[in-house]
């Protein structure tokens, strides 16, 4: 898709951050001071809140500079499409109550889009669990492959421009979670000029109340697979709601998780009759992913790190009979056997803890 509709703002375009609420309780404020904190000055923030009624109104008046409306609405994908249609700026970006951008990231991405033009530009999300955080890196570049195991990039710190917002109809209202997956696939179908810079644009924090938190990676993933689906990728479809299926076969043990695949036969069985969409997965394509997910599950999360007891999920034919779950199973393998490796020489006295 060709950048017809801009001039890339002159020096200083526009930029409007859309922020979707719904009772967000103190977080909001850390990202409204995000927001504020820009390097960047030409910069408006649009709050689209659902009516709530813990306070948030109170945040909101006191900084008027906010443009904002409360009131009902239908779920977090329409509130975005309100605020992307009551945005003037010519780049776009949303980041929830529980987001923050950096103070550079803006100014960052102003200067990509005009060296580059291009109208979708993403860097990488630093995400929190707790005390823990990891570096979400997205790939330098991107093409429908890029999608069909997991999403590449984070929607915090991805912007885009309003033309290319308009240019595939918006945000999908149907999609309660991966709303942004599937606007990422839409851009990738129709060829949205992409770009990315080497830089820490977000934050991310993943609490017991957020959508992350308390729905978890299975919700994400069937809303992901309908997704693949509905742009043809089928067989990514399959995989990912194989993968969707071993996370709902999960027990919980003194050691860690362990998964169960006769459990997740039966959760793909019943998430097959949950949409019409998912009534025609292929039963063995979504059972290989489902081996290398259950796998990936012990094997990470067990503990110790590492225990091989996860590697019995790839003992079996099916993950190596296609190519990206054989591919995803040889990096496991990889990541048991190095961690593996630490244990021994620990426990030989090589080298301390």
């Amino acid at each position: 898709m060709s950048a017809t509709a801009t001039n890339r703002g002159g020096a200083s375009p526009l930029v409007s951050i859309i922020t979707p609420t719904y009772n967000p309780g103190s977080r909001l404020q850390r990202c409204i001071e995000s927001v504020l904190a820009q390097t960047y000055a030409n910069v408006e923030h649009v709050v689209v809140d659902g009516g709530s009624t813990d306070g948030t109104l109170e945040i909101l008046n006191a900084h008027p500079q906010i443009r904002s409306v409360s009131e009902s609405d239908d779920g977090q994908a329409n509130a975005l499409n309100k605020g992307f249609r009551m945005a003037d700026g010519e780049l776009l970006t949303w980041i929830n109550a529980d987001d923050t951008l950096n103070p550079e990231a803006v100014a960052t991405i102003v200067d990509a889009w005009q060296q580059t033009g291009a109208e979708w530009i993403y860097g990488d999300c630093l995400m929190w669990e707790g005390d823990k955080s990891h570096l979400w890196g997205p790939p330098p570049n991107l093409d429908e492959t890029s999608f069909d195991w997991v999403c590449p990039i984070a929607q915090q710190g991805t912007f885009f421009t309003k033309h290319a917002w308009e240019a595939v109809g918006g945000i999908d209202e149907s999609y309660d979670l991966s709303m942004d997956y599937d606007l990422w696939l839409r851009f990738v179908e129709a060829g949205v000029r992409t770009t990315s810079v080497p830089d820490v644009l977000g934050t991310f924090e993943v609490h017991s109340a957020s959508k992350t938190g308390s729905r978890g990676n299975y919700e994400f993933m069937r809303e992901g697979s309908i997704a693949l689906r509905r742009r043809g990728r089928v067989e990514a479809s399959d995989l990912m709601i194989g993968r969707a299926a071993a996370h709902r076969a999960v027990e919980d043990s003194d050691r860690g998780p362990r998964v169960r695949m006769s459990r997740a036969k039966s959760e793909l069985d019943r998430l097959k009759g949950s949409s019409p969409e998912l009534a025609g997965v292929d039963t063995r394509t979504a059972m290989k992913a489902a081996l290398v997910e259950a796998a990936d599950l012990e094997i990470r999360r067990r503990r110790p790190p590492g225990h091989v007891a996860g590697m019995r999920h790839l003992l079996r034919v099916g993950p190596w009979l296609n190519p990206l779950t054989s591919d995803i199973g040889r990096k496991t393998f990889r990541i048991v056997a190095a961690r593996a490796v630490e244990r021994f020489k620990v426990k030989l006295g090589f080298h301390p803890l």
